[in-house]
């Protein structure tokens, strides 16, 4: 009786796993099959847009400026989080794309500017230039992106490549017209020294940006003789272009066709291909203002906290190399200014108002020290987070232009901070989370900008205070504006006791701007899946009941009998 009992038994369980099967296929199996044809499609098309927007048959140059992306990107890519196909979110896409743009540049693109830690944060496929010039590439973004296929490396870097030829091909128009300007046609041949000054002339108008006048030579020509009359940056860039075209000649020597080459008379083709890699290392020229506005505001924090006194700040003598005239507002809402009046050096230094060129679609900006430290950590600890014990060892030993490669006397409340990170995370600390953000800060007061949480996101856009427009009424303060809030402040800031920033003002607030939010179920999947197990359990049901009367047909005649 028992056996009997126990083999209906395994026929129901056996009944089960058919009916799950079953429905396993109907749900599971097609609706992945299905998924997987999608993302396959999906796959291919983005794949053919890409090709084709960066020119379909690569030429060698195409491949090694590939291989230079793929290069700076490479140990980004391993410690940020992945999907479950191992690609990359929207997110990480983006955080990837603007670190690149930020770190080899100083281009901030219009639409993938500083997150400011908001989680609502626009995509790669929104970037105003993508928008304008390649929209069947948005559309393929946007396709990957509902059917949750993300982006590989290899998809990320040509995303960078198509973004950057984009932006080159949409200067192209400044190259003509220094030619222009220069009384020369882009059908001529021109000499050595007629090609720099078409060169200068091209950056110029580049620094310039939105603001370049396009049809009046004659002011050109007069700006340009100021700025050589004049001790500013400009003889930087002159010498940086000289140097690159020098550079790029010696590079293409030994190539097949050395089109390249040293050359008596240049086309149009080779001024542009000379601008193309002028405008690739431009903003680590123009960076070095930046680097030095670094160490004037440097020197005016003796105790190395990365902080100055507004007063300090607003004081500088008419003889000093660098003014600061932004207003206390514009400090305030980029993260620049705390709440005891200190002004941030990171903060300030990497915020908008030091943009230098803006264009349509991008602006150039100072370099972010901290991403160099953060790529750093990132290539020897490939994971998206790593043990307190494991980056302590890492952060002793990095390298940091302010502060002596040998940390070890990073403080005891510094070291607990970044446990109790650990302890939060069940024992890891996420690397791209605000906690450690913060962290770093304290770490390289100097470098890494304190993670301010923007309540509005526009005010980290260049844009939002370039130009004549309302933001930029409130971006300076006047000459006797400045005046009183130093006068004041000083007063202010001597009755302040003194405090340990990172008592002062640590924030307990985590934010983990790389994640990718969970998937929700919809309503009609959930209510079928509902439907399907009920339906499951009642058929169970009757098969075992149907195995027990069959099991025991002497009690169902007994209680027949009884019935009657």
């Amino acid at each position: 009786m028992a056996s009997r009992i126990f083999r209906f038994v395994i026929l129901a369980l056996n009944a089960l796993q058919a009916l799950s099967s079953t429905h396993s296929r109907f749900l599971g199996n097609d609706e992945a099959a299905i998924r997987n044809i999608s993302i396959a499609n999906v796959e291919a098309q983005l794949s053919a847009s890409l090709e084709a927007v960066l020119g379909g048959e690569r030429s060698l140059i195409l491949e090694q400026r590939l291989d230079t992306i793929e290069a700076a990107m490479w140990q980004t890519f391993q410690a940020v989080p992945k999907n479950k196909l191992g690609r990359l979110s929207p997110v990480a896409s983006r955080h990837m794309v603007h670190n690149y743009f930020a770190a080899a540049h100083g281009w901030i693109i219009n639409g993938l500017e500083p997150h400011g830690m908001n989680t609502n944060m626009t995509h790669v496929h929104q970037s105003t230039i993508l928008l304008d010039k390649v929209p069947r590439l948005v559309e393929d973004l946007l396709e990957a992106k509902r059917v949750g296929h993300g982006l590989s490396l290899t998809d990320v870097v040509a995303m960078a490549a198509v973004l950057e030829q984009l932006i080159f091909d949409e200067t192209l128009v400044l190259l003509e017209t220094a030619y222009s300007f220069n009384g020369k046609r882009t059908s001529d041949l021109v000499e050595s020294e007629a090609l720099y000054d078409i060169l200068d002339s091209y950056m110029l108008l580049f620094e310039q940006g939105t603001f370049a006048n396009l049809s009046n030579p004659d002011k050109h020509h007069f700006i340009k003789q100021r700025r050589l009359k004049q001790n500013t940056n400009w003889h930087n860039v002159r010498i940086y272009v000289r140097d690159t075209v020098k550079n790029v000649e010696y590079m293409q020597q030994e190539g097949v066709n050395n089109m390249f080459g040293p050359a008596v008379f240049y086309t149009f083709e080779q001024a542009s291909h000379f601008a193309d890699h002028i405008l690739q290392g431009y903003g680590r020229v123009q960076d070095t203002e930046c680097r030095g506005m670094t160490q004037a505001l440097a020197k005016l924090d003796p105790l190395g906290t990365g902080r100055i006194p507004l007063h300090v700040f607003y004081s500088q003598p008419h003889t000093a190399d660098y003014q600061f005239k932004e207003s206390t507002y514009y400090l305030q809402q980029v993260g620049a200014l705390e709440e005891r009046g200190d002004v941030r050096i990171a903060n300030y230094v990497q915020g908008p108002s030091n943009c230098m060129a803006h264009s349509a679609y991008y602006s150039v900006c100072c370099l972010v020290a901290c991403d160099g430290l953060m790529r750093e950590l990132e290539g020897s600890i490939r994971a998206p987070q790593a043990s307190p014990e494991q980056l302590l060892i890492l952060v002793r030993n990095i390298s940091s232009p302010s502060v002596d490669a040998d940390r070890r006397h990073l403080s005891a409340d510094l070291e607990r901070k970044l446990h109790a990170i650990a302890d939060r995370h069940r024992g890891a600390v996420p690397l791209h989370g605000r906690l450690f953000a913060q962290w770093m800060h304290f770490a390289f007061p100097q470098e890494c900008p304190f993670p301010h949480v923007a309540q509005d996101v526009e005010v980290m856009r260049p844009s939002s205070w370039s130009g004549n427009g309302s933001g930029a009424k409130v971006l300076r303060e006047t000459p006797d504006e400045r005046k009183r809030l130093a006068r004041e402040g000083a007063a202010v800031y001597a009755a302040l006791p003194a405090g340990d920033p990172l008592v002062m003002e640590w924030s307990e607030e985590e934010i983990l701007f790389l994640e990718e939010p969970q998937r929700r179920y919809s309503l009609v999947s959930t209510s079928m899946r509902l439907v399907l197990q009920l339906s499951m359990a009642a058929t169970i049901v009757r098969i075992g009941l149907a195995g027990l009367r069959f099991a025991n047909p002497g009690r169902a005649e007994k209680t027949s009998e009884y019935t009657v």
